[in-house]
């Protein structure tokens, strides 16, 4: 049957080695249930290689049951349950307890070889909460999560080493850009030099690779047109200091000026309708019904963090922190 989880693979570039080990513990390692855990500032593509492993063609072979949920900041304990039942096909689990959704997922991964994806994972807690669900059966089964913070990381497994998410060299964010706008061709002659400046002002962010990526696909792809995106994309990034990683309010804050200069540049983007099978918008569809339609869209953390931010400054929205 196959996995309902919302979780389309992207153009990845620069993970290749780090996909190559993850992989080998994934279906190489102890038979006994292991943690493994992907660490890294925002928008460096934690959630990117995730999908990527979690889609691997052998990795779908080797694993029986394949389950994805996203924790956050606010993590919803029966949301996060609700989540992984859908990716491995429960169905009639409306109006049901957290003690009965965790029985029911603990009774349909007994005895099978699981992959279990928790995407940005904040609190250790969320952890402790779901981990009693996931058997132990000696089988090769894995959980993998994705977060900002090492520390959470360490705590949920001391004995496996963080795989801590490097920046991308200007080799590999070039080719991602190039990917990214003009998908199988190559960056027109008379274009790469200004291609070439805009990649640098990105700083090795995946992230903010993909968004610019969007933007130039959709303009007329001119000297003029990109030069004029070169200058928006702002200085800030050129200046800003790359953040220490594990403090991510720092993070957040050092990203927000840049990221802030780009939203008036792809504020026509969202506002302009897309096709949901397209890549690289500010909107990720998480969840499809069964006959294809999108049932849920979630944002990156720190596209929120940034879109919020503008909010509030134009009093257009308060968000309830208690909700």
């Amino acid at each position: 049957m196959e996995n309902r989880a919302m979780v389309d693979e992207e153009i990845t570039v620069g993970f290749d080695d780090e996909a190559l080990t993850i992989k080998k513990l994934l279906v190489r390692g102890k038979k006994q249930q292991q943690i493994i855990s992907i660490v890294g500032m925002p928008g460096l593509g934690k959630t990117t290689l995730a999908r990527k492993l979690y889609n691997d063609p052998y990795i779908t072979h080797y694993i029986h049951s394949r389950g994805w949920t996203y924790a956050s900041q606010l993590p919803r304990k029966i949301d996060m349950l609700l989540h992984i039942l859908r990716s491995v096909n429960v169905d009639e689990i409306e109006n049901m307890s957290n003690e009965k959704l965790g029985k029911k997922l603990y009774k349909q991964l007994k005895g099978k070889r699981y992959l279990i994806v928790i995407d940005d994972l904040w609190d250790i807690g969320a952890w402790v909460d779901l981990k009693m669900y996931f058997p132990n059966d000696n089988n090769g089964s894995r959980v993998m999560f994705t977060s900002q913070l090492k520390e959470v990381a360490m705590h949920a497994s001391p004995d496996c080493h963080p795989h801590c998410l490097r920046f991308l060299t200007e080799e590999e964010s070039w080719e991602l850009l190039q990917r990214k706008v003009f998908h199988n061709e190559s960056c027109p002659p008379k274009m790469i030099e200004i291609g070439k400046q805009i990649m640098k002002k990105c700083e090795g962010l995946p992230l903010v690779i993909a968004i610019i990526a969007g933007l130039l696909a959709k303009n007329i792809r001119t000297q003029e047109s990109w030069k004029q995106v070169a200058q928006s994309v702002s200085s800030y990034i050129v200046s800003a200091p790359k953040p220490v990683l594990g403090h991510t309010s720092t993070e957040l804050q050092s990203l927000a000026s840049p990221l802030e200069t780009m939203f008036s540049l792809f504020r026509s983007i969202s506002r302009r309708p897309r096709n949901p099978g397209a890549k690289g918008g500010l909107v990720i569809v998480a969840q499809k019904r069964f006959d294809g339609r999108i049932k849920a869209c979630r944002m990156h953390d720190l596209l929120r963090d940034l879109c919020l931010k503008k909010a509030r400054e134009i009093n257009f929205l308060q968000v309830d922190s208690q909700l």
